[in-house]
C-alpha cells in the first residue's frame, strides 16, 4: 500500500501589502467562560492580535452572555490603549446566547464601507449555546446571508471541557473563515500570530480539490479526514456549492491511503501514472469582479516507493497527525493497529532537526504520549454485532471504490462479494435479533 499526500499553499502577502481591515470581535461572556483560564485567555488572545494590527485597521468589541453589548465601538488601532481597556473590562456571567452577539458584530460591520476593506467578524467562545435562538440551521443561514454580502466569520474556540467544537467549526465553515483553537498562551500565540495572514487576509474563496484515480493502476483508496467537507464530483464545477477559503501562506493538506494494481513481470510505476488533482477557486472579489479559475496537475510517482522512515519530515507529520485522530475517532481502519509503534513514529518525527524548536510537532508529540496514558488505542470490548456492521460497511466502502474505479469485477468477484455480502447480512439479522429477544 501507498500513501499519498496531495498539499497546497497560498502565496504570501507580505505585510505592508495587505489590504486594511475592519475586524469586530464578538467575545463570549456568559457563565461557562469562568471555567478554568478562559477568559484570562481570551484577553491574552485579543492583545497578542491587537499587535498585529496598526493604523489602516479598525476594530469593534461585542460581549455576548444572556444578551449582547456594544464594549467598543470601530475604533483605529491608531491607539491601542481603548483595545485595552475595553478588553480588561470583560468578564464573565450570565448564560450564552451566541446569537444575539453575532447579531450584534453584523450590525456593527454593516456600517463600515468596504473600500477594498477586509470585513470580517471574529466569534471567540467555548460554543456552548444555551439560550435564545439555538437552532443551528436559522443561525448559519443568517452567517450565510452576511458572507454573501461581503462580510466573513472566523471563529476561535476557547479552553477544554464542554468546548463545542462541532457548533464552531459549521459557523466558520458557512462564513468562509477558519475555526482555530486555543487553550494556553503558546496556542493564542500560534493562533493569532503565527497564523494571523493565513486566518485573517484571504487570497482565494470557494477552494476545492478534485482527486481522480486511474483505475489502469490504483485497486482501491481511502481518503484521511475532511469527511465532513466532501464535495460531490458532479459539484466540483458548480459554483453555487460552497467550498474552502484560503488564506495567505495558508497549507492544506490531503492524505490517501492507495492500495495499487499488481503490476507485471516486477514494474514499478512511473510519473503520472496515479492520476490527476484538480483545483477549482474564485478570486476574492465579488460580483462583477468575481473570476474562477481551475488548473490541473498529474500525480507524480517517483521510480519506486519510498519508506515511511525515509519519508520527508513534513509528509511524515502529517502521517502521525492522521493516525493520531483515526485513533482517537475509534476508526474501524485503525482497529488493530500498534498504539505503541504510533508513540515510537511520533517521537521520532519530533526530533527530527527539520522540527527543532517547533512548538506544534513536539506539542502533536505530546500529546500522543498523553493520550497513550489516558488508554488511546487500548484494546476496547466491542460486541460481535458491531464488530459485523463494520466488516460489513468497510467490505462495502472497498467494493465502493473499485467500482468508482472503473474496475469491472469478472464473475468469480461477483460471486465472491455477494457470498461475502450475504453472509455480514445474515449474521447482522441474526445478532440483531438475538439483541432484541434479550432486551425484552
Amino acid at each position: 500500500r501507498y500513501m499519498l499526500r496531495v498539499g497546497i499553499r497560498g502565496k504570501v502577502i507580505p505585510k505592508e501589502e495587505r489590504p486594511p481591515m475592519a475586524l469586530v470581535f464578538v467575545v463570549d461572556t456568559s457563565g461557562s467562560m469562568s471555567n478554568g483560564n478562559r477568559m484570562d485567555l481570551v484577553k491574552h488572545s485579543l492583545r497578542l492580535l491587537g499587535t498585529e494590527l496598526d493604523g489602516r485597521d479598525q476594530v469593534g468589541l461585542v460581549s455576548f452572555a444572556s444578551e449582547a453589548r456594544l464594549v467598543m465601538p470601530m475604533t483605529s488601532m491608531d491607539n491601542r490603549s481603548d483595545l485595552e481597556s475595553a478588553v480588561q473590562s470583560l468578564s464573565p456571567d450570565g448564560s450564552t446566547n451566541v446569537e444575539d452577539g453575532i447579531r450584534l458584530g453584523y450590525e456593527l460591520l454593516s456600517r463600515v464601507e468596504p473600500q477594498g476593506r477586509l470585513r470580517r467578524v471574529v466569534l471567540i467562545s467555548d460554543g456552548v449555546a444555551n439560550t435564545g435562538n439555538t437552532v443551528a440551521d436559522q443561525i448559519l443561514d443568517s452567517v450565510k446571508m452576511h458572507r454573501e454580502n461581503g462580510i466573513c466569520l472566523s471563529t476561535v474556540g476557547v479552553g477544554m471541557g464542554n468546548h463545542n467544537d462541532a457548533l464552531l467549526e459549521r459557523l466558520a465553515n458557512r462564513g468562509d473563515g477558519i475555526c482555530d483553537y486555543v487553550d494556553d498562551a503558546d496556542a493564542a500565540r500560534r493562533a493569532m500570530v503565527e497564523r494571523f495572514s493565513g486566518g485573517f487576509i484571504p487570497i482565494a474563496r470557494d477552494l476545492k480539490i478534485q482527486v481522480e484515480f486511474d483505475g489502469k493502476h490504483v485497486l482501491r483508496y481511502r481518503q484521511l479526514g475532511y469527511e465532513n467537507r466532501a464535495v460531490a464530483d458532479a459539484d466540483f464545477r458548480n459554483d453555487a456549492v460552497d467550498g474552502g477559503e484560503v488564506g495567505s501562506g495558508h497549507q492544506v493538506t490531503a492524505l490517501f491511503e492507495l492500495e495499487c494494481v499488481e503490476l507485471p513481470n516486477g514494474q514499478e510505476l512511473t510519473l503520472n501514472d496515479l492520476g490527476k488533482v484538480r483545483l477549482r477557486y474564485k478570486s476574492v472579489a465579488t460580483g462583477s469582479d468575481e473570476q474562477v479559475f481551475e488548473t490541473e496537475h498529474g500525480v507524480k510517482v517517483a521510480a519506486g516507493s519510498v519508506p515511511f522512515a525515509a519519508a520527508s519530515p513534513g509528509f511524515a507529520r502529517s502521517v502521525v497527525a492522521a493516525q493520531f485522530a483515526e485513533v482517537l475517532r475509534r476508526s474501524t481502519h485503525a482497529s488493530g493497529d500498534d498504539y505503541g509503534q504510533l508513540v515510537m513514529e511520533a517521537n521520532r518525527v519530533a526530533d527530527l532537526p527539520a522540527f527543532a524548536g517547533d512548538g506544534e510537532t513536539q506539542e502533536l508529540a505530546g500529546m500522543i504520549r498523553r493520550a497513550g496514558q489516558l488508554g488511546a488505542g487500548a484494546p476496547v470490548h466491542r460486541d460481535e454485532l458491531w464488530v459485523t456492521v463494520n466488516e460489513y460497511r468497510r467490505h462495502r466502502y472497498l467494493c465502493e471504490t473499485e467500482r468508482e474505479l472503473g474496475h469491472k469485477p469478472t464473475s468469480e468477484r461477483l460471486a465472491e462479494i455477494a457470498a461475502i455480502n450475504g453472509e455480514l447480512e445474515n449474521r447482522i439479522r441474526e445478532l440483531s435479533l438475538q439483541e432484541a429477544l434479550q432486551g425484552r
